[in-house]
């Protein structure tokens, strides 16, 4: 399962039924990685693209203080 040797057999006092048990259904940790590392790759590509903020383009700018010279002129 990918875990160290013993992880589980080497617990004193611990029979097979409850060796297996405790390993339950567990998830092979490589497998459980593999499976989140596609499930953020997906995330990574279904996000969206980030935007250019509007203020940071020079006709929003030249908007802006057309704007505020009118708000200021009332």
């Amino acid at each position: 399962m990918g875990l160290p040797d013993g992880h589980v057999t080497a617990v004193p006092g611990l029979s097979r039924a409850a060796q297996l048990h405790a390993l339950g259904n567990g998830v092979v940790p490589q497998q459980a990685e593999h499976a989140l590392r596609l499930l953020l790759d997906r995330a990574t590509l279904a996000a969206p693209s980030p935007r250019p903020c509007p203020a940071a383009t020079p006709r929003s700018r030249a908007r802006a203080a057309r704007n505020s010279h009118r708000e200021n002129a009332r």
